[in-house]
């Protein structure tokens, strides 16, 4: 069964017929984006609704001036995540609604003197990928992570820069 007439990529033979094939219209291709972002609303409305009430309340009690926060679960806890003058902050909080940990991304310069100083330290060796201040119910503690092809480096500084813990994360399947 032989064609005798040339086919191109957008044209095919079925049936005897040939039937030539467009590009997807702009307005399909918007439909499709509404619906993946409807999709994606829904997942972060029902973490929202499945939310503990005990949570949220003591949610809004912590922390009065922010209305809508992202929650999510997560080390678990659930978390509500926003932006403050200070930087992102993460609540977590038990299903009963125990504050358990507020974590604050921060830049150097708002560090304390003895953490600045680490930092700068660390800084000629490695690059930080996460700086933040942690507020927990007993303490207040620096969190520094620095990240290499290999593993993460977790440490947890006081307000003097004097490390308390320190954690490696290996990230290669590769033994050693």
């Amino acid at each position: 069964m032989g064609c005798s007439k040339q086919m191109n990529s957008k044209t095919r033979l079925n049936d005897s017929k040939t039937i030539k094939y467009t590009s997807t219209p702009l307005y399909m291709r918007r439909i499709t984006c509404l619906f993946i972002a409807l999709i994606f609303s829904s997942v972060a409305l029902q973490a929202q609704k499945s939310t503990p009430v005990a949570v949220l309340n003591a949610f809004a009690e912590l922390n009065p001036e922010v209305n809508n926060p992202f929650w999510e679960c997560r080390e678990g806890a659930f978390v509500a995540m926003f932006s403050h003058e200070d930087g992102l902050k993460k609540v977590f909080f038990d299903q009963d609604g125990q504050w358990l940990e507020t974590r604050t991304r921060l830049m150097v310069p708002a560090l304390p003197k003895g953490v600045k100083q680490f930092v700068e330290q660390l800084y000629a060796t490695r690059q930080i990928t996460y700086l933040g201040k942690v507020e927990q119910p007993s303490r207040t503690i620096y969190r520094v992570e620095t990240e290499t092809l290999n593993n993460v480096s977790i440490k947890l500084l006081n307000e003097g820069g004097e490390i308390l813990e320190e954690d490696r994360i290996e990230l290669s399947l590769i033994p050693r």
